[in-house]
């Protein structure tokens, strides 16, 4: 009973790796930089409403620590290393993955790792990040009142003073939080599959630092211009910032061509892997990214959102090139969206009105 698959092997699909976990599968195959992992699979999520949570825990124990012990050897980090540990971040990854599910970030983390993290990025992004891992772990893995964690952690208080009173709220409720990753890790992923209300894969990896230096970040592009459609790459690029902590960047955001003259190289990387992102998932996309000291990773790639004008114009391209069938485009016109073309009385609208127009007797 497999119940953990690396990212990238034969093992597919929503029904088995949730939405996040089959995009980051798809963009594996492809070569492209993601950051090492693998997923647990909705099998679990059905195993503990079927079976019980205590016939099913062993079972994902034993996997788990497997996948790490690969995931160690890949990225060369050891969890609970002091100097370098690695970290983790857990994010659950449903059949509809249109949106950005809350991962819970810098698993590992422990008074023992603090300094390696502090070391990376940081002693004032390493205290926050710690102080958020508490916060999780008090609301998501034992569902304390937010009322009491914020009492613990006052939100003006240095974050230090947070993860003291987050430790004593734990203590005080009988749930001291363990300081070994591994047992972090069991104890994230046993609560966030049983919390889900519908069958749910979690997608564990590596954690990438967007505020390691000057030379890295994270950024949003879109494989195409989303108001026109236009095969032309559009995005924004926050320098020093980062997914779990974006409110310290080190400089203003920058649009790609502004990073094609900060970071060339990570630059590059990302425009190399668009075209082939559109091309595995058949759509135009919106593409989250990581460069952590000029080394670029793909963290997502989601079906982006598009005028109606860029709509069709979209779809009329991935059928030109043989990617969609003319059904699979006309779903992706919705009737408001036509109703928006024949709003604009526009030449362009007109013209994509009329291609609609021909789809339907086609």
């Amino acid at each position: 009973m497999r119940l953990v698959h690396a990212l990238g092997t034969g093992v597919s699909g929503v029904g088995v790796l949730g939405a996040r976990g089959d995009r980051l599968s798809r963009l594996k195959r492809l070569d492209l930089p993601i950051a090492p992992g693998f997923a647990v699979a909705t099998t679990a999520w059905r195993l503990t409403r079927l079976a019980g949570p205590a016939d099913v825990d062993a079972t994902l124990r034993s996997q788990t620590s497997a996948a790490l012990a690969a995931l160690e050897l890949e990225s060369g980090h050891r969890i609970d290393d002091a100097k370098h540990p690695l970290l983790l971040s857990v994010t659950p990854s449903g059949r509809d993955g249109s949106g950005r599910a809350a991962p819970i970030r810098d698993v590992g983390l422990s008074d023992t790792t603090l300094e390696g993290l502090a070391a990376r990025a940081g002693a004032t992004f390493a205290w926050g990040a710690y102080s958020d891992l508490l916060q999780d772990v008090c609301l998501r893995v034992h569902a304390l009142d937010a009322e009491s964690v914020d009492r613990a952690a006052p939100a003006d208080a240095p974050a230090a003073v947070q993860v003291d009173g987050l430790n004593g709220l734990l203590r005080a409720c009988g749930r001291s939080w363990p300081q070994r990753g591994r047992a972090q890790l069991a104890a994230i992923l046993t609560a966030l599959i049983g919390a889900a209300d519908e069958p749910t894969a979690l997608v564990v990896q590596a954690r990438t630092i967007g505020a390691a230096d000057e030379w890295s970040g994270v950024g949003t592009v879109y494989t195409r211009e989303p108001t026109t459609g236009k095969v032309v790459p559009v995005g924004r690029f926050l320098p020093g910032g980062d997914w779990g902590r974006p409110d310290a960047p080190v400089a203003p955001e920058m649009d790609l061509d502004e990073l094609r003259r900060h970071i060339p190289s990570a630059d590059d990387d990302l425009r190399r892997g668009l075209a082939g992102i559109e091309a595995i998932q058949r759509d135009m996309c919106e593409v989250d990214f990581t460069i952590e000291r000029g080394r670029l990773w793909f963290d997502d790639a989601r079906p982006g959102r598009r005028s109606a004008l860029a709509a069709v114009r979209i779809a009329a391209d991935l059928v030109a090139a043989g990617l969609i069938d003319v059904d699979t485009a006309r779903e992706r016109v919705p009737p408001s969206a036509l109703e928006d073309l024949r709003r604009m009385k526009s030449p362009s609208s007109e013209r994509a009105l009329a291609r609609v127009l021909s789809w339907a007797g086609a």
